[in-house]
């Protein structure tokens, strides 16, 4: 508003989208080179003057821009055929490898336009950052900062599982497996809420190729961290779908059962479906049957089927695949150049998804477990699934809490605290010896207070270091706690299998809601402020001139200590919280993936 509070003089976007959708934005809003101003009038149309985008990881300068030292502006570039030099984008590169020096020349608009200036002339100049090129010493310490805390966030426990994990490449490139399941089964409602909005029917199935599952090794029924999850998902391969007919949906299978026996990436997870094939047969000839099939709500571990797949059948599919395997990857050559319905640049990643639908369900049992009066406000759609979960609770599978005394070990997946880097100029921590817990008598209740992590100490050395060694410290103690607060403060009720209902559910929740304390990462984080204020003497100027709890508590003229106690109450609380409410997996092999020779 050019008459409002800031008067504001021009409005530069900062996108995250590939170069045909920044052209196409950039039009749209007005963002046109000062050639196609002389044709087009933009003083009096609303938008923006400037994108400045990301992305696509290249150095790229529209054609709109009059010269750019160090750049060729007519160099060609892949998707930026539609470039006629009418706009203004400038695209940075990727992880400060570049940055860009733009220089504008601005010239008024007539009295009463929309905007008050428009871009006359621009030029620039590229910089490339080399290894010689100084650290700013304010940047490094925040990044520092926050990679400290997210390090310490994965010892933080996610989930119980009820059984036993195997990621192990000769198991899951081999068979049908539990996680790999459950994995797919996760992520398969994730994008139905967009399909809708599309004009399109919900994710038929999900294609996952197990070479994403990494770890290749085996974690235990109890307790499974961040740090856990990231491990077995550690790419940021984009979960897109596809829209497929049945000849190529049957290839695609064919495609990755080819290589068995051996231990390819390409064997696949499958959820929605249920394929049975002959390992005996030739490769590209082992699928016998298909048919999208749905999990039985009230009885876990059962599939129904719901429509057979012939290769003559008519209609399409859509299918959820990673954007590796649709660009033909790990030999899926059938699904390259295929019609993308949620695209590369919409999808989100495995362990993003897994994460979403994680938060939601713990949201939802804490909303569950709560008193009517007691919860938090909630927007009218998770008020509806809460109302309709509570309605459906006596039919839905539990949890029997007597598996509790059945778990060798709630703890036995907590990662070793020693790989948490908290600051690269950090002294070395020995590990902290984590003591077993012994096995449970029926439901003999064990006492936490036994159970204590001690770091070493680290005499010589300054309280702002002491304090984030003591942060990792009490980041693995809280871990350990939440095993043994567990057994005190029950699970939650509900047990999340492949019931479409409850992961959907769980999905729609947590893109409407905000986690907020939740979320493992934010509880650290909160944790970790509250910390550097009690030792504010001591923190680095650059923390306390940047970070955004030190200018609140300085506005608030707030002692730091008050405000510490006050974030530690927070956090203590949502702490209490999450460990009530971690949700409980069972994942199952449900014979989805049927090898008549090995029946």
């Amino acid at each position: 508003d050019p008459s409002g509070e800031h008067k504001c003089d021009f409005v530069i976007a900062v996108t995250h989208s590939r170069i045909p959708n920044d052209i196409k934005v950039a039009r749209a809003l007005g963002a046109l080179s000062p050639k196609a101003q002389e044709s087009t009038d933009i003083s009096s149309i609303h938008g923006v003057d400037l994108l400045l985008g990301g992305h696509d990881h290249i150095y790229w300068i529209s054609k709109g821009i009059s010269e750019w030292n160090g750049y060729d502006i007519n160099s060609p570039q892949e998707g930026a055929e539609d470039d006629k030099g009418d706009t203004l984008i400038v695209k940075s590169g990727t992880d400060f490898q570049d940055l860009s020096e733009v220089i504008l020349e601005l010239k008024d608009t007539p009295a009463g336009s929309v905007r008050r200036k428009v871009i006359q002339k621009i030029t620039g100049k590229r910089h490339i950052t080399r290894q010689s090129t100084p650290v700013d010493a304010s940047m490094k310490s925040i990044i520092d900062n926050e990679l400290g805390t997210i390090n310490a966030a994965m010892a933080e426990p996610i989930l119980i599982t009820e059984v036993q994990l195997d990621v192990r490449s000769a198991f899951i490139r081999t068979q049908e497996s539990p996680i790999a399941n459950w994995i797919a089964d996760c992520i398969r409602p994730a994008y139905d809420e967009a399909l809708s909005k599309l004009g399109y029917g919900k994710t038929d199935c999900v294609i996952a190729c197990c070479g994403d599952f990494r770890g290749d090794g085996v974690y235990e029924r109890g307790l499974f961290t961040l740090k856990n999850l990231m491990t077995v998902l550690p790419y940021d391969d984009p979960t897109i779908v596809l829209e497929l007919d049945a000849n190529d949906l049957w290839d695609a299978l064919e495609s990755g059962l080819s290589r068995w026996p051996i231990h390819e990436g390409r064997f696949p997870a499958l959820s929605g479906m249920r394929v049975t094939w002959d390992s005996t047969k030739p490769g590209g000839s082992r699928v016998l049957s298909v048919w999208l099939a749905e999990q039985d709500p009230t009885k876990p571990g059962v599939l129904v089927d719901k429509e057979e797949v012939k290769r003559t059948s008519t209609r399409k599919y859509l299918v959820m695949v990673g954007d590796y395997i649709a660009q033909g990857g790990d030999g899926y050559a059938v699904l390259k150049g295929k019609k993308q319905v949620i695209t590369t640049e919409n999808g989100q990643s495995k362990s993003a998804l897994i994460r979403k639908f994680l938060l939601g369900a713990q949201y939802l049992n804490k909303q569950i477990t709560e008193k009517p009066a007691a919860r938090v406000a909630m927007s009218d759609k998770t008020t509806e699934i809460v109302g309709n979960f509570e309605a459906r609770l006596p039919d839905m599978p539990k949890f029997n809490l007597e598996n509790l005394s059945k778990i060798p070990s709630l703890k036995s997946n907590i990662p070793d605290i020693s790989s948490l880097k908290v600051s690269p100029n950090l002294p070395s921590l020995s590990t902290p010896s984590l003591p077993s817990v012994p096995k449970l008598p029926a439901w003999n209740k064990p006492s936490a207070s036994s159970f204590q992590i001690k770091a070493p100490s680290l005499s010589g050395v300054s309280s702002a270091v002491q304090s984030k060694q003591n942060l990792v410290q009490n980041t693995a103690q809280s871990a350990l706690d939440v095993g043994m607060s567990t057994l005190d403060l029950g699970i939650s009720t509900v047990r999340w299998v492949a019931s479409g209902l409850l992961l959907a559910a769980a999905l729609a929740v947590a893109d409407t809601e905000d986690m907020g304390l939740l979320d493992p990462y934010e509880r650290v984080r909160k944790r970790h402020m509250a910390r550097l204020l009690r030792t504010s003497e001591s923190v680095n100027i650059n923390l306390r001139t940047n970070l955004r709890t030190f200018r609140a508590v300085a506005d608030s003229g707030v002692n730091e200590h008050a405000a510490a106690d006050a974030e530690d109450a927070k956090v203590d609380a949502a702490e209490a919280d999450a460990k009530k409410t971690l949700p409980v997996i069972h994942p199952v092999i449900d014979g989805r993936l049927k090898d008549v020779a090995r029946a």
